[in-house]
């Protein structure tokens, strides 16, 4: 079932909205062409050696496995920022249910990248979601300073360290291409925050969903072409942040990234 997506209500000039809705479409078409020119060779690998030399096994059991623990986790995380953001007394449990699942999420990175690649998504994985509660404290006291320090954090010490050491370990994975699945995903996750605040019930959902498909293609995007991932890198030495950032200080995508994603 196809879902339809809500443009992300983001803190950016109008002029700037047309670029997100064609940034969206170029990824979302850009990604369909990639999963589906590797699903053949996902399909037929049971077993291979992850980035470690170990034997991990392959299978699709795993991958959508770590697509699913993905999308529950991004669910259970929205629940938590809910409670938090009413004051629920559930608020607390919500966030600690939200964080196991986090800690779920990276065992499955580990049964297809290994141990070290377990430690790293960890790493990355808890900058988005420590900032990701940040910018709902913010958004809520309208404290756009430190929203904007959540933006960053999540740009710069999440999506495109996490993009650039996956793609250093598996030279199959585009690194724009999986940076900007995960910094949309957050922009939708942002608007489902407003849309929480100002009461649109309605809008939060659909940014929820949003969300989830961003995650799907992300998740698809980082474990595709496993058969290619070599045991020549040392996945404990990511490529510097810096060396990658994105044209934009503001981290989102910008025209350059565009014409990298079509180029791959």
């Amino acid at each position: 079932m196809m879902v339809k997506l809500a443009i992300p209500k983001l803190h950016m000039q109008k002029s700037k909205k047309s670029f997100v809705i064609l940034a969206a479409t170029i990824l979302i078409t850009g990604a369909a062409v990639y999963l589906l020119v590797s699903h053949y060779e996902n399909k037929t690998t049971n077993v291979n050696k992850n980035p470690n030399g170990s034997t991990a096994n392959l299978s699709g059991n795993n991958l959508n496995n770590a697509v699913k623990l993905a999308q529950d986790n991004v669910t259970l995380t929205a629940k938590a920022l809910d409670e938090s953001m009413d004051g629920s007394a559930d608020a607390q449990a919500a966030k600690q249910k939200a964080y196991d699942s986090a800690t779920q999420l990276g065992n499955a990175i580990n049964k297809l990248y290994g141990d070290a690649a377990e430690k790293q998504f960890n790493q990355y994985w808890k900058v988005y979601m420590d900032q990701s509660f940040k910018y709902a404290v913010a958004e809520k006291a309208n404290n756009q300073l430190d929203m904007d320090s959540a933006t960053n954090a999540i740009n710069f010490d999440f999506a495109l360290p996490l993009s650039t050491y996956i793609s250093k370990i598996n030279p199959a994975v585009s690194t724009t291409m999986l940076r900007s699945a995960l910094q949309i995903g957050a922009q939708y996750q942002q608007s489902m925050i407003d849309a929480h605040i100002k009461g649109d019930a309605q809008n939060e959902e659909s940014n929820l969903k949003s969300n989830l498909q961003f995650t799907q293609v992300a998740f698809s995007t980082m474990t595709v072409g496993m058969k290619k991932a070599t045991s020549n890198v040392n996945p404990n030495t990511p490529n510097n942040p810096q060396s990658n950032k994105p044209s934009s200080q503001t981290g989102k995508p910008t025209t350059q990234d565009l014409d990298k994603l079509q180029s791959n």
